[in-house]
């Protein structure tokens, strides 16, 4: 595990180059392709994305060994060449932005705590909310209420004010319980720790954890380093209740304007109610 965001990016930057071009097949129609030839790997050669980007193949090896700072066309050509989605893109911008954008904003006019008593209080003012929480820059949930807690720690009576997110999914098996479609909120839980890391300014706490979880969890080091970023926005996941009925929750996450890091979370039920596993 990079000790730091410098180390971070350098290794990023070389597997998620890696990754994506080994996506891409080849189109056999490109002058630089050989109809026929053997492939020892799968996707795009290196010489291929350098050609399909218009930059030269020693240049484009140094890009992905992250030895040079492409400027922003070619950061451009390459993601096209990629075929990359605009999460994506922003990824790799970061990653090679000595400066990216950061993590926390937090203006003089308006203080933390008035922006997280002003989601709490949008949270607790919806109809038809199966669970809300705060999510804030470390990938920490907080401010459940008792109904969230309940469906989250389903039969434990010492259940958390304040935990994270990355902890509940690696660690705590009666995630994959509650989440139904695991493996695929697990891949959305690192890619949001992703965007963090690209972000720079993590803090030695959430660093720490990371590099406990890739020795420990043989799941959170294949996922993570597939280099899937990841924003949680809009979507919408199974849910098992405590009751064992399994509901499609649509969510979406509402940042603050004066804090982005800071976002609301908010679960809402869908009429439907699939049957119980018991059921079945």
């Amino acid at each position: 595990m990079p000790a730091g965001s410098t180390d971070y990016r350098r290794q990023a930057i070389s597997g998620f180059l890696r990754t994506r071009r080994a996506e891409i097949e080849p189109d056999p129609s490109w002058p630089i392709v050989e109809p026929g030839g053997s492939r020892r790997v799968p996707g795009l050669r290196r010489e291929e994305v350098a050609w399909k980007a218009g930059v030269s193949v020693d240049y484009y090896v140094k890009v992905e060994q992250a030895k040079v700072r492409p400027s922003e066309p070619i950061i451009t050509a390459i993601a096209d060449a990629l075929e990359l989605t605009g999460t994506d893109a922003a990824y790799l911008r970061m990653l090679f932005d000595p400066n990216p954008p950061a993590a926390v904003q937090i203006p003089d006019v308006v203080d933390v705590d008035t922006a997280r008593y002003s989601l709490e209080y949008v949270g607790t003012h919806l109809d038809d909310v199966l669970m809300t929480h705060l999510l804030d820059d470390e990938l920490n949930i907080t401010t459940l209420d008792d109904r969230t807690r309940a469906i989250l720690f389903p039969g434990h009576d010492d259940r958390p004010e304040r935990f994270s997110l990355l902890e509940y999914i690696f660690d705590d098996p009666v995630s994959r319980r509650v989440y139904v479609d695991w493996t695929e909120k697990a891949r959305e839980v690192v890619g949001l720790a992703h965007m963090r890391l690209a972000q720079g300014g993590v803090s030695p706490q959430l660093e720490s954890l990371i590099a406990h979880l890739m020795s420990r969890s043989s799941a959170f080091a294949h996922i993570f380093k597939q280099y899937r970023p990841y924003t949680n926005t809009v979507g919408s996941w199974r849910i098992r209740l405590p009751d064992n009925t399994t509901h499609t929750s649509r969510y979406v996450t509402v940042s603050s304007p004066t804090h982005p890091a800071l976002s609301l979370v908010i679960y809402r039920s869908d009429a439907e109610t699939e049957r119980s596993d018991s059921a079945r």
